[in-house]
């Protein structure tokens, strides 16, 4: 437990920083629905129309002129592509600052297990997403009571429990790089922001290409597509299974490299 507050208040400014940020966005753009609601409503028909750009973000199934279909589309690059950027920054770091910071050996003096260390490291990480994933929704639920809107309160809590399970995979995902990096500085976190660029630009790219569905099955943004989670109304358990298990194998991995390898 002493680990697991120790990194909580060492993560406190960014975890603030990113909350204020992503909440804030989603909170403009919840706000500015009801200025823009009538004109998506009249080209809402035209939008479906716009081809690869259409395709790319699945607007063609999302009703624009209601306020869950004009959040879905927002949704994606705020909340989901930045909360997946600052999760992968804060798990691919976690582990391999230590390291590179010369604090390892001094870290193991202590009674703690090298497992216990990846479990206190990767709890303080996921406490940190449950806040700005929390904070997030309320934020919107609050913009919607002071602008009197409604919206479908399942559909709404549906995506962003779609949006915190993609931020908990890139926690897994990017906690290995983390371990594997070890003391080479900045190697993790250039390849956790990769890693999550190259998944959203797969994820697009299947979108547009119907011969490359299969890249669906590879991207965890595709796991929690909201053009395809409000007009089904449930999530994809196959999708999420998947992800799942690789979240659990990354998770894996973490722990067998990061209990094996000499940290000295």
């Amino acid at each position: 437990m002493i680990l697991f507050r120790h990194e909580l208040r060492q993560g406190w400014r960014s975890l603030i920083l990113w909350t204020a940020a992503i909440a804030g966005f989603m909170a403009l753009i919840s706000l500015l629905f009801p200025q823009v609601k009538d004109q998506m409503a009249s080209i809402n028909g035209l939008i479906s129309t716009m081809g690869a750009f259409s395709d790319a973000f699945g607007l063609g199934k999302l009703n624009m002129g209601s306020f869950i279909g004009f959040y879905t589309v927002e949704c994606q690059s705020v909340l989901g592509l930045g909360g997946a950027l600052y999760a992968a920054i804060l798990a691919s770091n976690s582990l391999a600052k230590e390291e590179q910071a010369g604090t390892a050996e001094f870290l193991l003096t202590h009674p703690l297990s090298r497992a216990s260390i990846v479990t206190s490291k990767a709890l303080a990480l996921v406490s940190q997403l449950l806040i700005l994933n929390a904070m997030t929704l309320a934020v919107v639920l609050l913009s919607l009571t002071l602008m009197g809107e409604s919206a479908p309160m399942g559909q709404l809590l549906l995506l962003h429990l779609a949006y915190l399970i993609l931020h908990l995979e890139f926690i897994a995902l990017c906690l290995s790089l983390s371990a594997l990096s070890g003391k080479r500085r900045g190697t993790g976190l250039g390849a956790g922001i990769g890693l999550v660029l190259g998944f959203y630009l797969a994820n697009l790219v299947a979108n547009i290409a119907p011969g490359l569905g299969a890249l669906k099955w590879l991207t965890p943004f595709a796991y929690v597509d909201g053009a395809e989670i409000i007009p089904n109304g449930s999530l994809n358990l196959g999708y999420v299974g998947v992800g799942l298990v690789l979240s659990a194998c990354s998770l894996g991995v973490a722990y067998w490299w990061f209990g094996r390898k000499d940290v000295g």
